[in-house]
């Protein structure tokens, strides 16, 4: 089963992804139902489901120690089993009767570390005497490849949250400064203006539009924009009036109604809108109305 029919280029989100997987893999192996499961607090809690039964649900649970992923997880079962029923370690367990389970195949999912934290799982009602190593090496696969975007999708998590614990910093603290470059008009060489730039002196190391990149990405592009166009806006005081001031803004934040506010004291006629040359301007004429 290849990896393409699995996870299709533009694939949605996790979820998705996950769910799409299971999908495949439970009809692949011709199972009732398959599932995703997590560990927490002493429960097995169901996060995806394919296939039809009302007794279990997305986001329902019961105690991990009553459940067969518990002893698949301990290695106290084997995750291939054509007969629940007639296996020693499952024969017993209410599951195996009240459902009743038949085959059923499970795998462990680990975190990077080798925890057990989950596992995928896919039963049917009847045995499944025909089913071999290589169906379990199947569900194997599948399991891996839903560890990979599960393990994606916290570390961007991971990632997001530090991302805007850092651009919050900056904001808090004003952690930039602004540098003023002189622009001489070309006729006579005479000093017209200043373009107000944001430098930042930080960790990591990167150029300015990474840091307001970031801060888009996190939802603080316009905070850390009209903060930075604030801290620029102050060289007006001290300039020649015969100068203007130049400043940079992202298209969408032309709009912002907390524009005119940041601008409310300087005399506009000096202050030029240069728009970012490299944001990618959807409408035009929410920008003229501005």
């Amino acid at each position: 089963m290849p990896l393409a029919a699995l996870i299709p280029v533009g694939a949605g989100g996790v979820g998705e992804q996950v769910q799409s997987i299971l999908r495949a893999v439970r009809r692949h192996l011709a199972m009732d139902v398959g599932f995703v499961s997590e560990f927490v607090a002493g429960d097995r809690v169901f996060r995806y489901i394919d296939g039809e039964d009302s007794r279990i649900r997305t986001g329902g649970g019961d105690p991990l120690g009553t459940s067969f992923c518990h002893y698949v997880a301990r290695g106290l079962v084997p995750g291939l089993l054509p007969d629940a029923a007639e296996h020693p370690g499952t024969v017993g367990l209410t599951a195996t009767h009240t459902f009743p389970i038949g085959a059923h195949l499970s795998v462990p999912l680990r975190d990077r570390d080798g925890t057990v934290y989950g596992t995928l799982c896919c039963f049917s009602y009847r045995p499944g005497h025909g089913l071999t190593s290589h169906d379990l090496g199947v569900l194997r696969f599948c399991g891996e490849i839903i560890e990979a975007v599960l393990h994606r999708s916290r570390e961007d998590n991971v990632s997001a949250r530090q991302c805007r614990v850092r651009i919050t910093d900056v904001i808090e603290r004003q952690a930039f400064d602004i540098v003023y470059q002189p622009i001489y008009r070309t006729a006579d060489s005479r000093l017209v203006a200043f373009e107000a730039l944001a430098r930042f002196a930080l960790e990591p190391h990167r150029p300015p539009n990474a840091w307001f990149a970031e801060a888009a990405g996190v939802g603080l592009g316009e905070d850390l924009e009209l903060l930075a166009i604030s801290k620029a806006l102050v060289a007006l005081d001290v300039l020649d009036p015969a100068i203007n001031l130049t400043i940079n803004l992202s298209p969408e934040h032309v709009t912002s109604p907390h524009l005119p506010q940041a601008l409310a004291r300087y005399p506009l006629e000096r202050v030029v809108l240069e728009l970012t040359e490299n944001a990618v301007i959807e409408e035009y004429e929410p920008l003229r109305k501005a």
